[in-house]
């Protein structure tokens, strides 16, 4: 981290130096009045020898270090989150593809059902309750099927958003 380097070296001497170099000019004093110009320049050095800083310059190093600790943390913190999200967006895509399977089965089943309800229905063997009951347990099945690819959707869709593949 620059910063703690930084706070790091203000222990050491430190030495700068300045110069400037130029050419001035006084007007009507030479002949056909009109500007005389001199050359001038200047040098300097300045040395500073930190003599006594008393605690501070540890108490800011202790905190830069600690400053960098909590953002290590908070980063590994975040690693870890993304992650979990990533299984559990596995999970759910898994799940969801189980119940779309089982979906698939109870709707045939539900299907089956309702055409052997009807048979009877027409033979005078099953009652317009038992037809109304299987039609409502197919239509639920189709609505359960139905969910089950929607959130199959959703968990892939979330999961193209942790790979960030969504705005590509």
């Amino acid at each position: 981290m620059p910063e703690l380097r930084a706070v790091q070296r203000a222990r050491i001497p430190s030495l700068a130096g300045q110069g400037m170099y130029g050419t001035t000019g006084f007007g009507r004093i030479g002949p056909d009045d009109r500007f005389d110009f001199y050359p001038i320049g200047l040098l300097g050095l300045q040395l500073q020898v930190p003599l006594f800083q008393g605690t501070v310059l540890q108490h800011k190093i202790k905190g830069k270090k600690l400053e960098l600790e909590k953002m290590t943390l908070q980063r590994d913190a975040l690693l870890d989150k993304e992650g979990m999200e990533r299984r559990t967006t596995e999970r759910q895509i898994t799940v969801a593809q189980q119940a779309i399977t089982n979906g698939d089965a109870q709707l045939e089943l539900a299907g089956r059902i309702r055409r052997n309800t009807v048979l009877q229905h027409r033979e005078g063997v099953a009652s317009t309750t038992e037809l109304i009951l299987a039609d409502q347990s197919e239509r639920e099945a189709q609505q359960n099927y139905l969910n089950a690819l929607v959130d199959l959707c959703k968990a892939q869709l979330e999961l193209q958003r942790l790979n960030g593949n969504l705005l590509k």
